[in-house]
């Protein structure tokens, strides 16, 4: 039975500040607690590694993009002025993994499985020239391969979203209605529509549809 392991990198994150980096490491906590409500804890395991790379396991493979789209537009919302301009400009890289998870345990931590080889194998091989991008492994060439220019799409509409356009397709992806954004973030309802049209969530929503149809 198939499953979906993610691999998250946060760019850059070595030129933060040790106060910068605590503020992180608390963020990426609380993004796991939000993930774990969303999925579910019996569906869903994340960890923190080393403050800057995460892990997580979702065993319905179908929500995996909405889950690494969550995580991606978290990141990107954060208010972390570093510096480095990787860190601002890019925040982050992920790779979903599709296939059996073999050996999951909560308590030690421990993952086995072709899932987490495939993101961490992504992971390792984009380091030093992907930067910020969404990235989709599986045993199947066939399905890879028709992955590839959705997710090629979609880094292009990601990569111009803006840190409010973030914060604001964070809270689409969680379901949230316009009308329950305005409430939350205290913006004009017709404010987050402009926003959430120019940030693409059209296109955005079509993509998470069309991979929730496809991967089983």
């Amino acid at each position: 039975m198939n499953q979906a392991a993610l691999s998250a990198d946060i760019i850059a994150s070595t030129s933060l500040t040790q106060t910068q980096r605590l503020v992180l490491d608390t963020k990426l906590r609380e993004l796991l607690h939000n993930l774990r409500t969303k999925f579910g804890v019996k569906k869903f395991f994340g960890r923190l590694i080393k403050g800057d790379y995460l892990e997580c396991i979702l065993e319905e493979p179908q929500s995996a993009l909405r889950m690494a789209l969550l995580i991606r537009t978290f990141v990107k919302a954060l208010d972390i002025k570093s510096p480095n301009s990787d860190f601002n400009d890019y925040g982050i890289r992920i790779a979903i993994g599709i296939g059996e998870i073999t050996m999951l345990n909560r308590k030690k931590g421990f993952i086995d499985g072709d899932a987490i080889v495939f993101s961490g194998r992504a992971i390792q091989e984009s380091r030093g020239h992907a930067k910020n991008g969404l990235m989709f492994r599986s045993a199947d060439a066939d399905l890879n391969n028709s992955m590839a220019p959705l997710f090629t799409l979609l880094n292009v509409v990601l990569a111009r979203n803006t840190k409010t356009q973030c914060g604001i397709l964070w809270y689409r992806l969680l379901g949230k209605t316009e009308k329950e954004i305005s409430a939350i973030t205290g913006k004009n309802q017709s404010t987050i529509n402009q926003h959430t049209r120019v940030a693409g969530w059209g296109a955005i929503e079509r993509a998470v549809n069309y991979f929730e149809g496809v991967i089983r």
